[in-house]
C-alpha cells in the first residue's frame, strides 16, 4: 500500500510539476514526458516518445551532454547540471538548465535516467543583454557613474578613471560632489540639484577637477532611478570631457571672426572694403528713410594717382594710399561716418544725419585732410603735393525713394564734375530731387 501511495504520488508530483521533467533510456530514447516539457518544447507526448533527446539537443551542447550521460553510466558520477539548448518543433532554440541523476537497480545496475528541464531562455537573454551592457559601459569613451540614493558612488567605468584620473578603488563610497572645480557657485550647483530632483534629470556644461588638479570642462547629463513607489534608488550620470572640443569651438570662432574681418576689410589699407561699404549703405539708407533723417556720401578720388605711381614706384603709392586713407579715416570718424576703400585710388564715405550745409563743410575737411599731410608730387597738375577729388550728394529719403546705386551714381556725377574742373576741389551733385 505504501509503495501503491509512493508511486502515485510521483506519479502526481511528475505529470503535475512546474518544469519539464522526464525519465530517459540509456539508449537517449524519451521513456515518459510531463506536460510542462512538452509545453517547454513544443511536441505532444506521442511525438517525443518516438525520438531521443539527442534528435532535439543543439549540435554544440551535444557532446559536453553525452560525455556526462556516460560518466553517469561508468558510475563516475551520480547527477549532473548543465546549460544546454534545445530545438523547438517550430524551430526556434530555446535555452535550459538540465539537471540528471541515473537510477540503478539493487545491484547497481543503470536503468534509466530522470531529468529535470527548466526553461531559462528569458533568463539567458537577461544575462546576455547584461553583458553587452556591461561591455558597452567599460569600452565607451564617456565616464560613467552610479550613485546609490545617499548620492554615494557605486560604480565607475573605465571611461571615468581615464577622464578624472580616478580609479573605482579611489571613489568608492565617495560623494557625487567629489568632482566640482570650485568655479560654480553654491546658487548654480543648488539649482542642478533642484532640477535633477524636480525633473529626474539635468544636462549641461560644467567644471570639473581631475586627480591631479587640472580643471576640464565636461558635458554631464545626470538622472535618477526610480522603484515601483517613486522612491529614488540609484543616481546615474554620463559626462564627456569637452575641454578640447570647446577650445576647437573658440579656435573656430576666432578664425571665422577673422575671416570676417578679412572678407570686410581692404588688405592694402586697412579700412572698411567696397563689400562692407555695400551694406552699411543699405543699413544707414534704411535707417535715414525709417526716421527722415538726411544721409550723405562722398566719392574721393586721389588726384593723378597714376602719375604717381609711375613716378615713385609702387611701393610709394600703397604707401600714399594707406597713409591718405589713415587721415580721411580720422577726419570721417569725427562726423561719426565711415570711410571704406571703393577701389584702386578711389575711397567713399557715408555721413549720416548730417543737413547740406554742414555736409558740404564735413566733405571739405575730409578732402583736405589728405592735403595737409604733404605727401610731395611733382608731376600733379593740382598742386605740389598729393590731392584728392570729390563729389558729394546730401538727400532726404523720406521726401523721395532712393536706392544705394542712386546715391553712388549721383556721387559719381559730382566728382566727375570736380575733376573736370581741375581737380583738387568738391563737387555737389544737382538735381530738383535732391535735398
Amino acid at each position: 500500500m505504501k509503495n501503491f501511495d509512493s508511486d502515485v504520488l510521483f506519479s502526481n508530483a511528475f505529470q503535475h510539476s512546474a518544469i519539464g521533467m522526464a525519465l530517459v533510456g540509456l539508449d537517449g530514447r524519451w521513456l515518459k514526458v510531463n506536460h510542462a516539457l512538452c509545453e517547454l518544447i513544443g511536441y505532444a507526448e506521442e511525438e517525443l516518445l518516438q525520438v531521443t533527446f539527442k534528435d532535439i539537443t543543439h549540435p554544440d551542447d551535444l557532446e559536453s551532454d553525452l560525455s556526462h550521460v556516460n560518466e553517469l553510466i561508468q558510475g563516475k558520477k551520480s547527477s549532473y547540471q548543465m546549460v544546454k539548448r534545445y530545438f523547438h518543433k517550430d524551430g526556434s532554440i530555446i535555452t535550459v538548465l538540465l539537471t540528471a541523476s541515473i537510477v540503478c537497480d539493487e545491484d547497481h545496475h543503470p536503468l534509466f535516467f530522470i531529468s529535470q528541464i527548466q526553461d531559462i531562455t528569458e533568463q539567458k537573454k537577461v544575462e546576455s543583454e547584461l553583458k553587452l551592457f556591461a561591455k558597452v559601459l567599460e569600452t565607451t569613451q564617456q565616464g560613467v557613474i552610479i550613485a546609490d540614493a545617499d548620492e554615494k558612488i557605486t560604480y565607475v567605468n573605465e571611461g571615468f578613471t581615464k577622464i578624472t584620473g580616478y580609479s573605482f578603488e579611489e571613489v568608492k563610497g565617495q560623494h557625487l560632489k567629489l568632482l566640482p572645480s570650485g568655479d560654480h557657485d553654491e546658487s548654480f550647483l543648488r539649482e542642478m540639484w533642484m532640477n535633477l530632483l524636480t525633473n529626474g534629470y539635468w544636462e549641461g556644461v560644467i567644471s570639473n577637477k581631475d586627480k591631479f588638479g587640472n580643471t576640464y570642462t565636461q558635458w554631464l547629463n545626470i538622472g535618477t532611478l526610480k522603484d515601483e513607489t517613486n522612491k529614488t534608488t540609484h543616481y546615474i550620470a554620463v559626462f564627456s570631457d569637452v575641454s578640447k572640443l570647446k577650445k576647437a569651438k573658440n579656435k573656430l570662432k576666432e578664425i571665422n571672426k577673422q575671416l570676417n574681418q578679412l572678407s570686410a576689410i581692404d588688405e592694402l589699407t586697412g579700412i572698411p572694403n567696397r563689400r562692407t561699404f555695400d551694406e552699411k549703405l543699405s543699413a544707414e539708407l534704411k535707417k535715414a528713410t525709417q526716421w527722415h533723417k538726411p544721409l550723405s556720401v562722398v566719392l574721393l578720388d586721389v588726384d593723378f594717382f597714376k602719375t604717381y605711381n609711375d613716378t615713385y614706384g609702387h611701393l610709394k603709392g600703397d604707401t600714399c594710399l594707406r597713409t591718405a586713407a589713415a587721415a580721411m579715416e580720422k577726419k570721417v570718424a569725427e562726423f561719426s561716418g565711415i570711410l571704406a576703400r571703393y577701389g584702386g585710388e578711389e575711397f567713399i564715405a557715408i555721413l549720416p544725419d548730417m543737413p547740406p550745409k554742414e555736409s558740404c563743410i564735413a566733405a571739405e575737411e575730409i578732402r583736405k585732410s589728405v592735403e595737409k599731410l604733404k605727401i610731395p608730387h611733382g608731376k600733379s597738375k593740382a598742386g605740389e603735393f598729393v590731392t584728392t577729388s570729390a563729389g558729394l550728394i546730401t538727400v532726404l529719403p523720406g521726401k523721395h525713394h532712393y536706392a544705394p546705386d542712386d546715391l553712388i551714381h549721383l556721387a559719381d556725377q559730382a566728382l566727375y564734375e570736380a575733376k573736370e574742373a581741375g581737380r583738387n576741389q568738391l563737387r555737389v551733385a544737382k538735381g530738383s530731387d535732391i535735398f
